[in-house]
């Protein structure tokens, strides 16, 4: 994913599509866009995308980005940079490093101000994923400013929705073009890895960190500004944007694991390895022939009861019966 801003002629987002890319002018070839308007609520819209992931295949996935504890379109950052500023790096890939999404903490734009980690308030940025696969993914995030930005900032991961986040990852930008408010964490021509054919890979900034997420929840990541002191480029998150793989499988697959058969009541009650949040079919025949999605339906819409779901068919009559369990 590369975040792409309407600023330094950056191109106006397609109308209710922050996901098209037709406009993007400064969009980094190889990545999905994402591309909005600088502190304008209207153009940050969920945007949906159709991927495909090497262990659970095709999906759609919408992401939405939220600034969940303030109203200030001032906290709402889309930053472009100029083609002198973006020129301050000289590695590769310097489209996906020009411009970024985040917040703006200074409370004269509607920030929270000061936070630590502990005392305070944040000024929280989020991103929110809908249908992403039940799996384990690995994420590559960039947080360099063409510019003079070098906030220390948190990550925090929640595969609930936004109800619980795990332990925050700690990280701190860094950026390319001498002098600042403070001027500190620089990475400037000529130093490793802002050299020809650096690679953003490299920054101390870009942070890896991997994640689960859950069938049928939300994937939210939170972002915000350790702004602990008084400098302007101290102030600001900036996520130029982001590369997610899958690691593992979503979790085990669909097996039938028990099977028992009360012959005097005859009920059958089936056991299945499962996953948490997806709900299930059950089809019976009394023999083998046809497709088996075309078998009767004996239970729709059954529950998950986790990692191992059972069903119990309370009128199995006859004599023998074949099941099938689809996850729906």
């Amino acid at each position: 994913m590369d975040f792409n801003s309407s600023q330094a002629s950056g191109g106006t987002p397609v109308a209710g599509d922050p996901a098209d890319p037709a406009n993007a002018i400064h969009h980094e070839a190889g990545y999905l866009c994402y591309h909005a308007i600088h502190e304008d609520p209207s153009s940050f819209l969920p945007a949906t995308y159709e991927v495909s992931f090497s262990a659970t295949g095709s999906a759609t996935v919408t992401m939405t980005p939220e600034w969940p504890n303030t109203t200030a379109p001032q906290v709402q950052q889309s930053i472009g940079r100029s083609d002198g500023q973006a020129g301050s790096w000289a590695g590769v890939k310097p489209n996906l490093l020009r411009d970024w999404i985040g917040s703006d903490s200074r409370p004269g734009n509607g920030g929270n101000g000061a936070w630590d980690g502990t005392s305070g308030t944040p000024t929280y940025f989020l991103l929110r994923f809908e249908g992403l696969p039940a799996a384990t993914y690995e994420m590559t995030a960039f947080f360099h400013d063409v510019e003079h930005m070098n906030t220390e900032f948190t990550i925090e991961v929640s595969a609930d929705g936004g109800t619980t986040y795990g332990d925050p990852i700690v990280g701190r930008m860094t950026n390319s073009l001498a002098g600042g408010t403070p001027a500190e964490n620089e990475v400037l021509p000529g130093m490793a890895p802002n050299v020809a054919d650096g690679d953003p890979l490299d920054l101390s900034s870009t942070q890896v960190f991997s994640f689960e997420a859950a069938a049928g929840q939300e994937l939210v990541l939170r972002f915000a500004p350790l702004a602990t002191g008084t400098g302007v480029h101290q102030q600001f998150i900036g996520l130029n944007g982001f590369e997610m793989v899958q690691t593992g499988g979503g979790g085990a697959s669909l097996q039938i694991t028990g099977i028992a058969r009360n012959a005097v009541n005859d009920e059958v009650s089936l056991t299945w390895s499962s996953r948490e949040g997806e709900t299930y079919t059950i089809r019976t025949s009394e023999d083998l022939g046809g497709d088996p999605s075309g078998w009767t339906i004996v239970e729709s819409g059954w529950s998950s009861g986790g990692e191992e779901t059972t069903y119990t068919h309370t009128s199995a009559t006859g004599g023998m019966r074949f099941y099938v369990v689809q996850e729906e």
